[in-house]
């Protein structure tokens, strides 16, 4: 009861400091449209390392950009703007000033955010529903993107088996339901452009315009990185799973387990918590990377693994690979990918380890797929598209 109460007084303390902040914010989003904005796009605050590419894709296409997070993340933490870098006084200045808040609506013209929301969404009891509101006083665009969890609301999906992983892994996810349902009609409705594209087009009410996925990576890192390995050597697989259950990392486990037992040479690692530096040197030393079994499309980690020619297992859902091609973003039979799922898993592995030759193929269609859908360029192509339709050019010309 001690607890209970407790926790109601900070909710009405809570909701009394935003009840006083909600007209000065009014008006000093208002008063910000008259300033001139240093920069075109500010992208953030959840710290993703797409983010870090997203920004070099908009560099490539002549618009200044800057990426800004509450904290850094074990992935990367290569980040302009670290809001909390001083743990006390941000959190503190967060709640009371909203700074961040305030930093952005006078430095650019136009903000990336997901649909977590922007930096008044954090730490906000009700303010998070007036944020599209005020960047529209403060004449500031926004252009929405999911990454997962942001927009699963379960009971939207068919993928019995991804509810089941997910309720595994996260139980608590059920208690942000009705919170993730809110911000995603909050988003979809007030946002002024909303990309869509792998999964999350199950859980999405509308899209202004559609992507294999938003995610994109800087190829020419990578372009020394392509080898054959020895056919006689141990097979070596990867797997970098961040939610083991909806990765089906139990699956991939048994299955190699069982090769063993045959006597096959194949040796799986498991990597977790480790920096995206870490990740890559890792791939570029393994024959096959293994994503996820359980959620339907491909992200980043595979992405990664195509771009240094690595061949990729993956579940692949055929109703979004029909959907992505009936609207003309993939071509029969273009994506290169390895379709497996949890009943076949040994199986499609066995076939890789005694065909290895093909591996190659697969390998340099996998860089070839990258280059075209997930390159600085094509994506930076999309913003750019996007920020014009907007009202928004890019300052700076290129070739």
């Amino acid at each position: 009861m001690r607890y209970n109460f407790n926790f109601e007084v900070c909710r009405f303390i809570l909701l009394t400091v935003e009840v006083f902040q909600l007209l000065p914010l009014i008006c000093v989003s208002f008063l910000s449209r008259f300033f001139s904005k240093k920069l075109d796009v500010g992208i953030g605050p959840d710290p993703l390392i797409n983010n870090v590419f997203h920004k070099k894709s908009l560099d490539h296409k002549g618009f200044l950009s800057e990426t800004f997070c509450y904290k850094n993340y074990y992935v990367t933490d290569n980040f302009d703007v670290n809001f909390y870098s001083n743990k006390r006084l941000a959190l503190l200045s967060t709640l009371i000033l909203r700074w961040p808040f305030l930093y952005c609506i006078f430095k650019y013209r136009a903000i990336i955010v997901y649909f977590n929301g922007g930096p008044l969404s954090t730490k906000s009891y009700f303010l998070w529903r007036f944020e599209p509101f005020l960047y529209y006083l403060a004449n500031i665009k926004t252009i929405v993107l999911a990454y997962g969890s942001d927009v699963q609301d379960l009971h939207k999906t068919s993928n019995y088996l991804f509810k089941h992983a997910v309720s595994t892994d996260y139980p608590n996810h059920r208690y942000r339901r009705n919170k993730i349902v809110s911000k995603v009609d909050l988003w979809t409705n007030r946002g002024s452009h909303v990309i869509a594209g792998c999964d999350w087009i199950e859980y999405m009410n509308h899209w202004d315009s559609l992507l294999l996925s938003h995610f994109c990576i800087e190829q020419k890192e990578f372009n020394d990185s392509f080898k054959k390995r020895d056919s006689n050597s141990t097979f070596k697989i990867l797997h970098a799973p961040n939610h083991r259950t909806i990765k089906g990392t139990s699956y991939i486990e048994d299955a190699v387990n069982s090769l063993k037992l045959e006597g096959l040479d194949v040796e799986l690692q498991i990597i977790e918590g480790v920096s995206n530096q870490e990740v890559i040197d890792l791939i570029k030393n393994s024959d096959l990377i293994i994503d996820q079994l359980i959620g339907g499309w491909y992200a980043m980690f595979a992405i990664e693994a195509m771009s240094l020619g690595k061949p990729v297992i993956c579940y692949l859902r055929n109703d979004f690979l029909e959907f992505y091609r009936t609207v003309g973003l993939l071509e029969l039979n273009e994506c290169p990918i390895i379709n497996a799922t949890p009943l076949n898993i040994k199986d499609v592995i066995r076939t890789q380890y005694n065909q290895r030759d093909l591996l190659v193929k697969f390998g340099l269609a996998g860089r070839a797929y990258v280059e075209k859908h997930h390159s600085l360029d094509y994506i930076g192509s999309h913003f750019t598209c996007v920020l014009k339709s907007l009202g928004i050019e890019p300052r700076i010309k290129v070739n």
